[in-house]
């Protein structure tokens, strides 16, 4: 059953809460295990992400990363809200978020590459490794937050309120 209005303030809350979280702890994983060790730096990897978004050109403007910054916030926003208003139009979602966050974890991660194939910045993993570093990355610091969050801020009775 859809969300009724009442609901919605509630809803964005989880979603917003969640989508903030999940941007920080798959930026802090990506750096760690991904760019730091390549000598690249966060302004880089936010750079990639305003490429990805406003094409190849934005590269050549020095508020590049800050527009990736932003671009990967409020991407992040978003799919936690898109979370949390199937959580509650799903309570069974919220209430089996370990298994709901693992497979959000997936769809985030394919949807992604497939923004990024339309987008012409898909890059093949170099190696298995990269590869199972960004499943871990969108699965482990990022789907299971947002459906852990979202899930310990939705109430016991969800079927009646969100």
């Amino acid at each position: 059953m859809p969300p009724t209005t009442r609901q919605y303030p509630a809803i964005l809350a989880r979603g917003i809460l969640a989508g903030i979280v999940g941007a920080i702890l798959i930026d802090g994983f990506l750096y760690v295990t991904q760019v730091r060790p390549q000598g690249g730096t966060m302004l880089q990897l936010w750079s990639f992400v305003a490429m990805a978004a406003m094409g190849k050109t934005i590269l050549a403007n020095p508020l590049a990363p800050l527009y990736g910054a932003i671009v990967h916030v409020l991407v992040s926003l978003a799919w936690g809200v898109a979370f949390a208003w199937v959580a509650a139009s799903q309570p069974f979602i919220a209430k089996r978020w370990l298994p709901s966050g693992l497979a959000y974890g997936v769809v985030v991660y394919l949807a992604m590459d497939v923004v990024m194939l339309a987008a012409g910045v898909l890059q093949n993993p170099k190696t298995p490794n990269d590869l199972i570093f960004q499943l871990l990355a969108h699965v482990v610091f990022f789907g299971l937050p947002i459906a852990w969050i979202v899930a310990a801020m939705t109430p016991a009775s969800a079927d009646t309120q969100a």
